[in-house]
């Protein structure tokens, strides 16, 4: 993205965090206070020792979270041939489902958490359940080291995100082990072990929900009780989030929701085709005994399935989607554990003649799914880097804007945001932004070069400026369009400049801008212009409208 600067949450978490530690004023609490639901001591942790290095710097968060995702797919690889019989050969369905899967790991449509240094939280935890798992496999490992990896891991996870808990559960390492010899008795080390590990568990339980509270505006988690329907459509849009991204972003009016339509198409179909072959080989699937090769990609699936149940009773009540970008993530383990359980269970039994017809097509329409998803995930990530350019900008023209709507691009809720830029720039946690003070004094100069033709429209409680841009006309990255008000000689509002890409109108080389005109009317010849200023030559030229 572009701009080293804090998006959205991030501006109290771990915003407040540095804003403390920067001022000599933070303590246990400050770290250890709640995030909606959650302690993200983790994230805040790692952010201070990044500021502290490299400053707010996007480029080194998004490098932690790349290579988390990569460790990801190299330990489910690595699990899934850990779990197969010696000398196996996949045949071509299982490798491209097993190819899709990986790819799955790696989707843009995560872009959120991938771009947003405070949901590391979230692509860390099924890291860290393939990592617990792959070490609770290997026999050679001493039962000290096992718990002392499962403790580590459950208590990273903890505290990154709410739903870290369960990993205490789900990495004990004695069913593992009891599974292996198939017998309930465990040596007395693993025993002590395991009282161990399940105090520790309880202490750090304890300790997560003292002086827990229920944020102000959220309903009690009875309320997805009182409504099962919709708890039960929020939580299969947010199993279906990786294979049916919600478009949380537009381009030109609906043009975004034919590749949705597309991805729902697709999410279904493979549902449906998972459940054909699962019924098609269910009496072979209850005739496999519980066996640690299969028992990894359970906890996989648990794990998600589980998510699921507590984040929809959890937010159902907002009324959005389960399938949007920030919960994404969370929903991937299932596909890795259905995938999983698909491959061993197929190499391991003999699968019904009609289900090897369904197999190639589940194996087709499950990589298309993927690659089509990934591509309306790419464009999330194209748009969010406009978004954050904007975003990037605002801030730096809020000296001359103090309520420019543009502020909303960097929290939904600017009010407070700018005085917080100001602090975390005083105190150095924010890179020098550059400043567009000059403009108020710079003399404007008339373009008269033809390259902007400009018109504006009253569209409800909007106005709207339609233009045309001579694509020969190259802007530079930093240029803005300011909204001049003649009479008070000060700025109404500013917008990112009309270059390629930016607004994009009905036609090639036409643009939109649609804005509140909050009380200042349409824009009047001789009482309110639009401007175009240039920060590397502090220059300001008045762009002339049609008559």
């Amino acid at each position: 993205t572009s701009g080293d600067i804090p998006r959205e949450d991030e501006w109290d978490t771990p915003g407040d965090y540095l804003v403390a530690r920067a001022n000599g004023t933070t303590n246990f609490a400050s770290l250890f206070r709640q995030h909606n639901e959650s302690r993200i001591v983790i994230s805040q942790l790692l952010a201070a020792f990044i500021t502290v290095h490299w400053g707010w710097n996007q480029h080194v968060l998004h490098a932690i979270n790349w290579a988390i995702t990569l460790l990801s797919g190299f330990l489910f690889v690595r699990l899934v041939r850990r779990t197969l019989p010696p000398n196996s050969q996949l045949p071509w369905p299982l490798l491209l489902i097993a190819c899709s899967a990986v790819a799955l790991v790696f989707t843009p449509v995560q872009w959120r958490n991938l771009l947003f240094s405070d949901q590391v939280v979230v692509i860390c935890i099924p890291c860290l359940i393939l990592a617990g798992v792959s070490v609770n496999l290997e026999q050679s490992i001493p039962t000290w080291v096992r718990y002392t990896c499962a403790g580590v891991f459950s208590l990273v996870a903890s505290f990154c995100f709410i739903n870290g808990l369960m990993l205490w559960f789900l990495l004990w390492p004695a069913p593992f082990l009891m599974i292996r010899n198939r017998t309930w008795r465990v040596p007395r080390s693993e025993t002590i072990a395991s009282v161990v590990h399940f105090a520790l568990a309880t202490t750090v339980i304890v300790f997560y929900f003292k002086n827990y509270y229920r944020l102000p505006g959220n309903p009690p988690l009875s309320y997805g009780l009182l409504v099962p329907h919709r708890t039960m459509f929020f939580a299969l849009t947010w199993l279906a989030g990786p294979l049916f991204p919600i478009a949380v972003h537009y381009w030109d009016g609906n043009a975004y929701w034919i590749p949705i339509f597309v991805c729902g198409g697709l999410a279904g179909l493979v549902g449906f085709l998972f459940l054909v072959y699962i019924r098609s080989n269910w009496k072979a699937i209850r005739s496999l005994p519980l066996h640690t090769r299969l028992i990894p990609f359970g906890i996989l699936l648990v794990y998600s399935l589980l998510s699921a149940i507590s984040v929809s009773l959890a937010r159902v009540a907002f009324g959005v989607f389960g399938n949007v970008a920030r919960y994404s993530t969370v929903p991937i383990p299932a596909y890795l554990g259905l995938v999983g359980i698909l491959i061993v269970g197929t190499v391991l039994t003999k699968p019904s003649p009609s289900s090897r017809k369904v197999l190639p097509v589940l194996a087709i329409a499950f990589s298309i799914a993927v690659l089509v998803a990934g591509g309306v995930g790419s464009m999330g990530c194209l748009l969010d880097k406009q978004a954050s350019r904007q975003a990037w900008l605002s801030l730096a023209i809020r000296t001359v804007c103090p309520g420019d709507p543009l502020l909303s691009k960097v929290y939904p809720f600017p009010a407070g945001r700018t005085r917080r830029a100001d602090t975390m720039e005083r105190l150095g946690l924010l890179p020098s932004l550059p400043s567009f003070a000059w403009v108020g004094s710079a003399i404007p100069a008339i373009r008269k070069d033809g390259t902007y033709r400009i018109r504006v429209e009253a569209a409800g409680s909007e106005n709207v400026i339609k233009g045309t841009l001579d694509p020969s006309d190259v802007l530079e990255a930093d240029d803005i369009l300011l909204l001049w008000n003649n009479e008070s000689m000060r700025p109404v509002t500013a917008f990112l400049a009309p270059a390629r890409g930016n607004y994009p109108g009905k036609d090639r080389g036409s643009f939109e801008i649609r804005y509140t005109p909050h009380g200042q009317g349409l824009l009047l010849a001789g009482k309110r212009e639009l401007r175009l200023a240039r920060p590397r030559t502090q220059q300001v030229w008045r762009l002339l409208a049609d008559k």
